[in-house]
């Protein structure tokens, strides 16, 4: 009998920038990983005949066994960024859900699935909703547990619970689904844990890279691995996930050992910073151009990804838009004395992009610049005043995160 079954779904990822195609999903990418680390793993989940043929290469690579598999469609989710809202084929309101498949062991991972529904039974299961939108409670399928962790994102907890804060949305799991620990994951602020009437707050690692596709099943198989399998306490176990999603997020491959990951993760500074729903949120001045589709493509992703952070976003495109020079500069001007960071936008050296920046280095602001494709000559200003140049843009982002919450 498996030591582990995961149950979920199973799909192909695509993102177009960092290229990256591979075929894993949430159970496949768990599984993996679960079976990487030594365990006797089950992978239950939906399938057909072409999916069949990948299921069977996954789990002969990463040595896993396949258990139960109702039959499902093939399901695609593709990126623009890793920290772009996925385009998933076929839409949503086509797939029926309508199929279950059972995971029953000592120790079940279940996640939310776009194919049908997880069973799960078990004396310690862990239950990763996967839904912002129409999350699926716990029992609401007669699953059962003898000792039940959720672990989701403050979204999915907020749509779970109707609670707001990530204190609130914790204690709330607890008492609503019957859980003993909840696990409130904060992006770059790091989760929140509750284990009774215990909260403790775990930290993110400030890491080079941040591939963020997959990220979440990482965290939630880890935990299993440290909270299920092995019996660590709640918080040592989410500590040792938060790792594991670093050593994840800054190479993109899973790792073999818990020992690779502390060695790894070693050279990263930890984020205790204030949860999002918490306190005053920090003010960004967006600077960048935009003159053409593609600039205002950029500035619009640029602003939801911050946005997502749970910070307040400035955008001159969107907060005063075009018009006369005496009229748009002191608005501009007002605002970035009103900002606590400025996030830039450097590609083409923009010339009021430049100026924003100097301005707000003179006046002591932080400045994250995203700069893909400019040499260091041409940054030498940038890069001799202070300014964080950062080449990858999800890596953009989480560095302004942590610095206004250090």
């Amino acid at each position: 009998m498996s030591s582990i079954v995961v149950g979920g779904g199973t799909y192909w990822e695509y993102c177009l920038h960092p290229e990256w195609e591979a075929f894993y999903g949430s159970a496949g990418r768990a599984a993996a990983l679960l079976a990487l680390l030594g365990e006797h793993v089950e992978l239950v989940t939906f399938g057909n005949e072409e999916k069949g043929r990948y299921l069977k290469y996954l789990a002969q690579t990463y040595g896993f066994e396949r258990g139960s598999e109702a039959i499902g469609p093939s399901i695609s989710f593709s990126y623009t960024n890793p920290l772009s809202s996925p385009s998933i084929a076929p839409p949503r309101h086509l797939l029926k859900q309508d199929t279950t498949v059972v995971a029953a062991a000592p120790v079940v991972l279940r996640f939310g699935a776009l194919e049908g529904t997880v069973v799960a039974k078990g004396d310690r299961v862990v239950f990763d909703p996967q839904d912002i939108d129409l999350p699926e409670r716990f029992a609401a399928n007669g699953s059962t547990a003898h000792e039940l962790a959720i672990v989701c994102n403050l979204q999915e907890g907020q749509s779970l619970t109707e609670a707001e804060s990530p204190a609130d949305v914790a204690h709330a799991l607890l008492r609503r689904e019957g859980a003993c620990v909840a696990v409130v994951k904060m992006g770059a602020a790091g989760a929140l844990v509750a284990e009774g009437e215990k909260l403790s707050l775990i930290p993110a690692y400030r890491t080079d890279s941040v591939f963020g596709i997959g990220s979440g099943d990482v965290f939630s198989a880890a935990f299993t691995y440290f909270w299920g399998k092995h019996r660590r306490r709640a918080h040592d176990a989410a500590l040792r996930a938060s790792q594991f999603v670093a050593y994840y997020c800054n190479t993109t491959d899973l790792p073999v050992s818990e020992q690779a990951v502390v060695e790894a993760v070693d050279q990263f500074l930890p984020n205790n910073g204030t949860p999002p729903t918490e306190g005053r949120k920090p003010k960004v001045y967006l600077a960048g151009p935009f003159f053409t589709m593609s600039q205002i493509w950029l500035v619009e992703e640029a602003r939801a990804a911050l946005m997502d952070q749970g910070l307040e976003v400035f955008s001159p495109y969107h907060n005063v838009g075009f018009g006369v020079a005496a009229e748009v500069a002191p608005k501009d001007i007002a605002a970035l004395d009103a900002a606590d960071l400025v996030y830039a936008i450097v590609d083409g050296l923009d010339a009021g992009t430049m100026f924003e920046i100097g301005y707000a280095v003179k006046h002591n602001i932080p400045v994250v610049a995203f700069a893909e494709n400019e040499s260091p000559g041409s940054l030498t200003m940038l890069l001799g005043t202070g300014v964080h140049v950062v080449k990858d843009f999800a890596a953009s982002i989480y560095k302004l995160s942590w610095i206004a919450r250090p």
